[in-house]
């Protein structure tokens, strides 16, 4: 995979040579020709790749947002600003960037709700003993 850079040089020297997707493979020194004319529509079309418009966005910073934007909230954000990408790009860029969401921390089961108390007084001397099962 190409970095945004050196599509955006290979464009520009693919314009800069008059459209000759020979000359410029030959110069870049790797075969990209279909990957060049798509590139280069893009390009016409928006004076910009596409990936590079997103990354001119502002940042959402881990102190802007107390490190709890997903990927999922960024990428409405983002479509609330009619940048329309996918979820996998939006966490390609999270993780290039090192956005990293901070998740709760899972907390354990535990029953143990502290020691035993011993039994309460007979406050009201009520006999608790008889002589055969089931008779009080």
């Amino acid at each position: 995979m190409y970095s945004y850079e050196d599509r955006i040089r290979a464009v520009r020297l693919y314009i800069r040579l008059g459209k000759r997707t020979a000359a410029t493979i030959r110069q870049l020194g790797y075969s990209i020709k279909k990957a060049l004319k798509s590139w280069h529509q893009k390009y016409e079309q928006g004076h910009d790749l596409p990936m590079c418009y997103v990354r001119s966005r502002p940042k959402y910073s881990d102190e802007l947002n107390h490190r709890c934007y997903g990927y999922r909230r960024i990428r409405a954000a983002l479509g609330r600003q009619h940048v329309f990408i996918s979820e996998k790009v939006v966490q390609r860029l999270m993780r290039q960037e090192c956005l990293v969401v901070s998740a709760p921390k899972r907390r354990r089961y535990g029953s143990y709700q502290g020691e035993i108390s011993p039994a309460p007084e007979n406050l009201i001397n009520r006999d608790f003993q008889t002589a055969t099962p089931n008779e009080k």
